[in-house]
């Protein structure tokens, strides 16, 4: 199983180097930016089946909870606009790999996958296939519908901007059996108070995209937005390969 391109996500967070200032910026955000797109990258090359009812799942719960978000499975050759280019406040990137990915500081969880959350930010998550395939086998839940809500469950570290886990709900830090069973019946939820702040900071990221494709306009707001580069680069050379636990019972 590869691991993230480190150029790939240096970019990435060039983009969102200077979240915390474009957070402060004044906008009236237009409606395409509103929109959240995850952009699902299936490295872990799960089958069609599976992968289509895991975004259905991820959809269910983002659509429970009231968050506007559009869930898009962009292939090695997609073609759909919305998977090109880099990723940004609007844009994130979910990949789904088999049991290691790419680790960094900052990086969270150890058991569904791996965010990396910050300050007003965050673009980049992976989910591990294998260990939804060890806990389906628990029998209460299929691997499809545990693989979508560790999909919600990472993508949620990014929308909360932290990583923090709950006592209930999708954002415990780890699953029981009773969870298990919540999650085949539909019942393992974003809390109330994670759904509001989930789309407050969505509100925030539509300023922030703006802001950058505004700024991408102007040779001056660029060269402030690319003077995180060194930062980026420092960044993307801290992620190391490294194997994670699996799930117990």
């Amino acid at each position: 199983m590869g691991i993230y391109v480190e150029s790939s996500f240096a970019l990435s967070i060039i983009l969102t180097a200077s979240l915390h200032c474009l957070a402060q910026t004044p906008s009236d955000t237009n409606q395409s930016n509103s929109f959240l797109t995850i952009r699902v990258r299936n490295a872990a090359e799960v089958s069609s089946g599976t992968l289509n009812r895991a975004i259905r799942e991820a959809e269910g719960i983002f659509g429970q909870a009231g968050i506007p978000a559009k869930w898009l499975e962009c292939g090695s050759t997609g073609t759909a606009p919305e998977c090109q280019g880099l990723p940004g406040p609007m844009n994130i990137d979910l990949r789904i790999v088999v049991r290691t990915e790419a680790g960094s500081q900052g990086a969270v969880d150890s058991l569904f996958g791996l965010a990396t959350p910050y300050e007003d930010g965050g673009v980049n998550a992976a989910v591990f296939y294998q260990h939804a395939q060890n806990f389906a086998k628990g029998g209460a839940a299929s691997v499809a519908q545990i693989l979508g809500h560790a999909m919600a469950h990472e993508t949620g570290h990014l929308l909360l901007w932290s990583k923090s886990h709950s006592s209930i709900g999708i954002m415990k830090a780890s699953w029981s059996r009773p969870d298990l069973r919540d999650i085949a019946m539909g019942h393992l939820a974003f809390t109330f108070q994670e759904a509001e702040t989930i789309k407050g900071n969505i509100k925030t990221r539509a300023r922030q995209q703006e802001y950058l494709t505004r700024s991408n306009q102007g040779t001056s707001d660029r060269r402030s937005v690319l003077g995180s580069a060194d930062l980026a680069v420092q960044r993307s050379a801290a992620f190391k390969p490294e194997v994670l636990p699996t799930p117990k019972f």
